[in-house]
């Protein structure tokens, strides 16, 4: 596997490529719209129609209404196991009298391209020839014709969400925050996936080793080859897409506070000063300088599997663990907002955002600044919140429902 070599200037020509684009260029850009979304024994919906064109889609009601079902429904038009990440049968609507029938989301979307407009129609759901046998599979469709793979979704539509359960990302453990970093660098760049099997691959295998025949040292040398090599890449691709993702940050909000993204690690400090082919001797060192400890330990002690992905709150100069609850969740919302604008630059096509709670935690500025944003990306937006005036300042862009006793009425 080659390892990427990167310099300053290469870094630099990447970034102004990738995310240094003048806004006539954006007008090129292809918006993407869901203008109706049908359910079918979906949770607490045995069928349920919306309709709308605007930008924003606001949903309100009490706790346990079925606000984020909708949100949920609309996650499975993209591959994956969904918002909740919810075992297939138990989205089957509940307490319904009479047999259970297979659930499904349809929605149409509309494309808008320099003055074009085309619709399609999506939808995803279980495949009822087998539920009726008992069986559980989630199958998708495009212009009602079946699709071979849910990954053929992403061809027609993408997603961002954020739900409550993530406004703790940056004050949980490094791990978890590496794990949703990696997963917007695969969304960036899909094939650099193989870097990650294949380092995981390798680490497991090692500290297989060091346990079972740690003096197998051919087989060791193999191992530690395959986790340099790949988890090099693991870093280049980290350090790009970091690098991108606080550049467009400073260069693109203007209302919404500016973030910068960090990399905290060894390998990562030494590449501030030292050159890929030298941070990539120190980590094949290291790797066999510390077989012993990681044997005893029953963990590898260095790799981009230690590294901490922060985020600096630059209005007060401070990390996300010492901000407040409201400066946390715009950190998130900055997050999740660039790792949108710069896929709506690759791929030539507005994303949709499914934001649970989103305006929670926001005073009525961040809330205003929050919809701006939202609006100058291009994006169509769908919320929910228990209380419909923190959505106030978009009002006016808005399409606003009421979620009731298993019902959806327009406002």
């Amino acid at each position: 596997m080659p390892i990427p070599t990167v310099n300053q200037q290469d870094q630099k020509a990447y970034i102004q490529e990738s995310s240094q684009k003048h806004p006539q260029e954006q007008l090129e850009i292809e918006f993407v719209r869901i203008t109706k979304v049908s359910l079918s024994a979906f949770r607490n919906y045995t069928y349920e129609q919306l309709t709308f064109q605007e930008p924003f889609v606001l949903l309100s009601g009490c706790n346990g209404a079925g606000k984020t079902n909708i949100l949920e429904a609309l996650s499975y038009l993209a591959p994956g196991k969904g918002l909740r990440r919810a075992s297939l049968s138990h989205i089957i609507q509940a307490g319904k009298e009479g047999p259970q029938q297979p659930w499904a989301v349809t929605t149409s979307v509309l494309y808008s391209h320099k003055g074009k407009e085309t619709d399609r129609i999506l939808s995803s759901g279980l495949d009822p020839h087998l539920f009726l046998k008992g069986k559980e599979k989630r199958v998708g469709r495009i212009d009602g014709e079946d699709i071979k793979n849910l990954n053929d979704f992403e061809q027609h539509l993408s997603l961002f969400w954020l739900t409550p359960d993530i406004d703790r990302l940056f004050k949980e453990s490094p791990g978890v925050r590496r794990k949703f970093l990696d997963k917007l660098i695969m969304r960036w760049e899909p094939a650099a996936q193989q870097y990650w099997q294949t380092y995981e691959n390798a680490l497991r295998q090692r500290m297989f080793l060091l346990k079972t025949r740690k003096d197998d040292d051919v087989w060791l040398y193999q191992l530690e080859k395959l986790m340099v090599e790949s988890g090099m890449a693991i870093l280049h691709e980290r350090m790009q897409y970091v690098s991108l993702l606080s550049q467009t940050s400073q260069e693109q909000f203007e209302i919404f506070p500016k973030i910068e993204f960090h990399l905290k690690g060894m390998l990562e400090d030494m590449l501030v000063s030292q050159s890929y082919i030298q941070v990539e001797a120190i980590f094949y060192e290291k790797l066999k300088e510390t077989r012993e400890k990681d044997a005893i330990q029953g963990m590898t002690t260095v790799g981009p599997h230690t590294t901490n992905f922060q985020a600096l709150y630059t209005p007060k100069g401070i990390y996300a663990e010492q901000c407040s609850t409201g400066e946390v969740k715009m950190l998130l919302l900055a997050l999740v907002l660039t790792a949108a604008r710069l896929e709506s630059w690759r791929q030539g096509r507005t994303p949709l955002m499914l934001l649970d709670e989103g305006m929670s935690h926001l005073d009525k500025t961040r809330r205003q600044a929050l919809g701006e944003e939202l609006l100058s990306l291009g994006v169509q937006t769908f919320m929910t919140s228990t209380d419909e005036e923190v959505f106030s300042p978009i009002f006016s862009h808005a399409a606003r429902f009421c979620v009731k006793e298993n019902r959806v009425k327009r406002i």
